[in-house]
């Protein structure tokens, strides 16, 4: 098949799932669960402009600041500061409400009568008011004006920030899987040219891999996970078989973008391995796989991906100029382990965040997790500003900081106290 009918396979399945997709949403919408905006009219209006306002405080000189000069930027993020603060007055004034912003603001203004403070501890306390906040000397007032329970969501939100902070520097090293790798890339050697045995032999190698994952799932259901692992061989064996036969006679000639597709091959597979496999391997050794320590050690994995990366650009510019080039098979080091470290960040972060923060609250964590990978971002466009910075030292440099980072992450990890508020 020539390039144009496969890019017109690339968007029309696509395209095609996205159909299905939504004829089954819409044949659901019956039995959605609708629930109107609290609050809605004039309230809910204000909570828009002023989330919309605060927003571009810091979305306009991310998204929006080659439109002005940095000082005509800066007006507008000042301007935009000033009118969240005059669009959350008046809301408050119209009607106080107890959320994130406004508890948060009530603390820290000090606002509150004292003998509105709550009575001192009596028995029982510990159970109704487990962190002690009704007769914290930070958020004892808040306590008396909103009650223990609308309280513990700002609290819960800060402290899950101080931990997410850490987590900025591995989405900044994990987005250029899509990016530097690539570059990496497009000087290896990227031709696939296999005998017919090896072939084989991987199809086979990899349907066991695929036909384990099945099996840890549904090893509790008899002889199915034996079966699933059984197909799953054949299945990779054949295909090795067919592939095999339809190599072409200077063998298969990978594109650099191509190469990051093996990140969510990777991630579906590693997901049973690591739910089912690796983290019980570590209960049972003594080590509690507590969402914290699951990604203090993706954070340190993930700057062993990057060591991974720089030794190979080192490898390329050991070879550069005497026509020799390295295979991009070796590539595939890092992408494992950036994806095992994927899994133990990002899939246990929403995991973490989900049980420690309060119902009313998850929505907040959402958007300070989404703020980390956007700062990740802006953290790789600034290092990739310093003109001189060759690729093996910009790997290594990003090595070193995930490193530091996640010994930083690991520290505040050690000293965080669980809650949960699963529901």
């Amino acid at each position: 098949m020539g390039y144009t009918g496969s890019v017109g396979l690339a968007f029309g399945i696509p395209g095609i799932l996205m159909g299905l997709a939504t004829i089954a949403f819409w044949m659901g919408r019956k039995v959605f669960v609708h629930v109107p905006a609290n609050p809605g009219g004039k309230l809910g209006m204000l909570d828009f402009l002023a989330g919309t306002t605060l927003f571009m405080v810091v979305g306009w000189p991310i998204f929006f600041s080659g439109y002005l000069p940095w000082w005509g930027s800066l007006i507008v993020s000042g301007g935009c500061l000033v009118g969240f603060f005059a669009l959350f007055a008046l809301r408050q004034r119209m009607q106080q409400d107890d959320g994130f912003m406004a508890i948060v603001f009530y603390t820290v203004l000090g606002k509150g009568e004292p003998e509105k403070l709550a009575p001192p501890a009596e028995a029982g306390d510990e159970v109704a008011d487990p962190g002690g906040l009704t007769h914290h000397p930070f958020w004892g007032r808040a306590v008396a004006r909103f009650g223990i329970e609308a309280t513990e969501g700002p609290v819960a939100v800060l402290k899950i920030i101080s931990v997410f902070a850490f987590v900025s520097v591995f989405w900044a090293l994990f987005d250029q899987h899509s990016s530097t790798w690539i570059e990496q890339a497009k000087a290896m050697d990227r031709v696939v040219d296999l005998s017919l045995v090896t072939w084989i032999s991987l199809g086979l190698g990899f349907g066991a891999i695929v036909g384990g994952a099945f099996y840890l799932v549904f090893r509790h259901r008899g002889s199915l996970g034996i079966t699933l692992l059984g197909i799953c061989t054949a299945v990779g064996g054949v295909t090795g078989w067919i592939l095999a036969g339809m190599q072409p006679e200077a063998g298969f000639g990978l594109l650099p973008s191509q190469i990051p597709s093996t990140n969510p091959i990777m991630v579906m597979i590693l997901i049973p391995y690591t739910t089912f496999g690796l983290y019980p391997l570590m209960g049972r050794m003594g080590l509690n796989p507590h969402p914290l320590r699951r990604m203090t050690m993706g954070m340190f994995m993930a700057a062993l991906a990057y060591v991974a990366v720089a030794l190979i650009q080192h490898a390329l510019d050991g070879v550069a100029g005497t026509g020799e080039k390295v295979h991009i098979v070796w590539q595939l080091v890092p992408y494992f382990i950036i994806t095992l470290s994927e899994v133990m960040v990002s899939v246990t972060g929403l995991e973490f965040a989900y049980s420690q923060a309060p119902k009313r609250m998850k929505s907040v964590i959402m958007g300070f997790w989404l703020l980390n990978v956007t700062v990740g971002s802006l953290l790789v466009v600034l290092l990739a500003g310093f003109e001189g910075l060759s690729p093996a030292n910009f790997f290594w440099v990003f090595a070193g900081m995930m490193a530091v980072a996640a010994a930083g992450f690991g520290y505040r990890a050690a000293n965080y106290r669980y809650r949960d508020y699963t529901q």
